[in-house]
């Protein structure tokens, strides 16, 4: 700088210099988050050869969800992204995967396979669920709004259901969000293994 700058200058261009490294500093920690199973998935074990196969997926879901960020719900027309709060999988296998693994709990003598499955043996019934709705708002409710089919080995439909369900967080943050949509796929599994034959 100059000699003979004012005091009051050179304050203002500390002040300034201050700033500016202040908005090169270190942005908010960004987290990551995986839907979760609700119930005790047992050990993979050598079953029973006559024991039900099921397959899981794909699962399908509207535009407006499928991205890394968690979606909120900020009103009837409006949705918010979340900068910091991102998806560890995308949404898609994270729906299919925790319905499969609550299958897993509900039912634990059946077999259950994630699509695309491999090897010869073919799935006596195929779950495939398509999602409306699936958000909330930390602190508020989430809702989920999905469609199932359960086919069988000829991919004809067995049974299909309409699923609507209100969740509440218990409290605020994304730790609480994300484990109130675990719990509302939990629902939907539920009623899912509650429709499948010779249950």
């Amino acid at each position: 700088m100059r000699a003979g700058a004012s005091p009051s200058r050179v304050a203002l261009v500390s002040l300034c210099l201050l700033a500016m490294a202040g908005c090169g500093g270190r942005s908010a920690p960004t987290h990551f988050y995986l839907l979760a199973p609700q119930g005790k998935v047992p050990s993979p074990a050598a079953g029973d050869g006559n024991a039900m196969t099921i397959g899981v997926g794909p699962a399908r879901l509207p535009p407006y969800l499928d991205r890394p960020q968690i979606v909120t719900r900020k009103s009837q027309d409006e949705i918010g992204l979340s900068e910091f709060e991102l998806w560890g999988e995308p949404l898609t296998d994270g729906v299919a995967r925790a319905i499969a693994e609550d299958l897993r709990a509900l039912l634990p003598s059946a077999r259950v396979a994630l699509f695309p499955w491999v090897g010869p043996r073919v799935v006596q019934y195929q779950v495939l669920v398509d999602v409306v709705r699936f958000d909330g708002s930390p602190g508020g409710p989430v809702a989920l709004e999905a469609s199932w089919r359960i086919l069988g080995e000829d991919r004809k439909d067995v049974r299909e259901g309409r699923f609507t369900h209100s969740e509440p967080t218990r409290e605020p943050g994304y730790v609480a969000l994300v484990g109130a949509m675990s719990r509302s796929l939990g629902a939907l599994s539920r009623e899912i293994a509650a429709a499948l034959p010779g249950r």
